[in-house]
């Protein structure tokens, strides 16, 4: 019987949409919380080599004077300054996604929180299995983000106008919560949804069928090729492509005649380009 990664729901929604109070209500009933704001900060620590890359490409002026990073000031930087803002996501996401894979497959819960502000935004995150989107009305978004962090109403509209639109960002959801009441009402939905998700990963333990008799464990691990996460057996005799394709390149075989791929093979199969290729 394999032993199963944790079902991964990952949890997003605009600037003060209310994120961090769900995940706070379900860390209360035991949820198991990978924070990517939280993993961030970590990596940017005084000293860190993700902090001295970030200062050699974008300045000085971002350090404090005992050598910690100005979060303020590099939030203002980096979305008012869309190359600003890129090369900083060039340095950051890979690290931040390599230690979310750490978590993930280090943890022995039945199904997680993966909580991440660009969720959907960015590729890396295309391995949850949900998607909780945390909704807010925008006028709400703007007086509670203003409120928390001191802010102008122009900064927090140049913040908005980077993330997904509201409906993009609610039809591409799995789950939905609604975040313009009252805490009760918040908490009732978070309930609810705590309910769901246990049920559906006790479901998931014993439905999904195993190879043989052996007992092995799935972990999430990026294709060495073309770089896309993969579901990996520590079984399995090969190293984790996401396609014979991937395999093919990495061999540097894939121009022989000899290992050519049949043009009417399925493209979920081989192609790591498709839309499907996991």
């Amino acid at each position: 019987m394999s032993q199963l990664r944790p079902m991964i729901i990952g949890l997003t929604g605009g600037i003060g949409s209310g994120k961090t109070t769900v995940c706070e209500m379900f860390a209360k009933r035991g949820v198991e919380i990978i924070d990517a704001d939280q993993i961030g900060r970590t990596l940017v620590a005084p000293g860190s080599i993700a902090l001295q890359q970030l200062i050699a490409l974008l300045g000085q002026d971002l350090l404090t004077a005992d050598g910690s990073l100005q979060r303020q000031r590099l939030r203002q930087l980096i979305f008012s300054d869309p190359h600003a803002r890129h090369q900083a996501e060039a340095i950051l996401h890979p690290l931040i996604r390599s230690a979310i894979l750490e978590k993930i497959n280090e943890s022995a819960s039945s199904w997680l929180i993966l909580a991440a502000p660009l969720l959907l935004e960015s590729k890396s995150y295309d391995f949850a299995d949900r998607i909780l989107v945390v909704d807010t009305d925008e006028t709400l978004q703007i007086e509670r983000t203003r409120e928390r962090d001191h802010c102008s109403e122009d900064e927090v509209h140049r913040i908005m106008q980077i993330q997904l639109p509201r409906t993009e960002r609610v039809a591409r959801a799995t789950d939905l919560i609604h975040n313009n009441g009252d805490l009760a009402n918040l908490d009732r939905q978070v309930a609810e949804y705590f309910e769901r998700y246990e049920k559906l990963a006790h479901a998931r333990q014993y439905t999904t069928p195993a190879s043989d008799s052996t007992a092995t464990v799935q972990r999430i691990v990026i294709c060495p090729t073309c770089r896309k996460t993969v579901v990996w057996r520590e079984t399995e005799p090969y190293r984790p492509f996401c396609s014979k394709k991937c395999q093919l390149i990495d061999f540097g075989e894939w121009a022989s005649e000899r290992h050519s791929i049949p043009a009417q093979s399925p493209p979920d199969e081989f192609d790591p380009d498709a839309d499907d290729a996991q």
